[in-house]
């Protein structure tokens, strides 16, 4: 008899929360919030039984003996992104950001997502201290938690604390640093975000290049063995 949808729905609202996650990281929270959009897909997962049977080696020099995978998504599985993001998508239909965000084309755009790569926009650190709270909130209901340790903020405007003067003898210091679970956000000039350096320098296309250039002849002597190699020696065969 095939496992209904029903069903899983059930076992997945009588899973603890607090536990920790398996080998695929996916959290108890996650499985619960996302249920609504992750049934269909996991009805199709069970009942296809793909795991049936299977097992993992470890390959050194030799090949190890075989390892029964009995729970969780493979190492590259392409199922695993799928349930990431389709949980990700859940979670920013729930988050307000109304009035936020930068307006473009008479839209407000708030935000951009590769996986979980994601830039907030903002035009005042008001706006975005109150964004950034929203999404870290949200994100622990699913088990998730802002990287604060990858966190950045570029600002085109003042990044520093100020000082302004209420009197002629009153003078307030504002401190503009923002904060996610209780840790400092740092400001940069540049953030490299999908591959590419991000920034408000006017000289950022050179840097780019220069960036790019760096990179490739970093890469270059990391392997320079390989590339400065003697191949002379080799014997090759060609099909006349």
């Amino acid at each position: 008899m095939p496992i209904s949808k029903v069903e899983i729905l059930h076992h997945i609202k009588t899973l603890k929360s607090g536990k920790s996650p398996g080998p695929d990281n996916i959290t108890n929270e996650a499985l619960k919030f996302g249920a609504p959009i992750l049934v269909t897909y996991l009805t199709i997962l069970f009942n296809m039984n793909i795991y049936s049977n299977s097992v993992g080696r470890i390959k050194l020099e030799n090949k190890g003996r075989d390892i029964r995978i009995e729970r969780g998504v493979r190492q590259g599985d392409p199922l695993s992104p799928k349930l990431f993001i389709a949980v990700l998508e859940d979670e920013f239909k729930g988050i307000e950001w109304n009035n936020n965000g930068l307006w473009i084309r008479n839209k407000h755009l708030t935000h951009l997502r590769f996986a979980d790569d994601i830039a907030v926009f903002s035009d005042t650190a008001t706006k975005l201290d109150k964004m950034l709270q929203t999404l870290d909130r949200e994100s622990q209901k699913v088990g998730l938690y802002v990287n604060t340790t990858k966190t950045r903020i570029l600002s085109n405007s003042v990044c520093q604390p100020i000082r302004v003067s209420l009197s002629k003898v009153q003078v307030r210091t504002i401190d503009l640093t923002l904060r996610v679970d209780s840790k400092p956000i740092e400001y940069v000039n540049n953030y490299v975000y999908l591959g590419k350096q991000v920034s408000f320098d006017m000289n950022s296309s050179e840097n780019e290049v220069d960036r790019r250039i760096n990179v490739t002849w970093k890469k270059y002597w990391t392997h320079k063995e390989i590339l400065k190699g003697n191949y002379s020696q080799l014997q090759y065969n060609t099909r006349r």
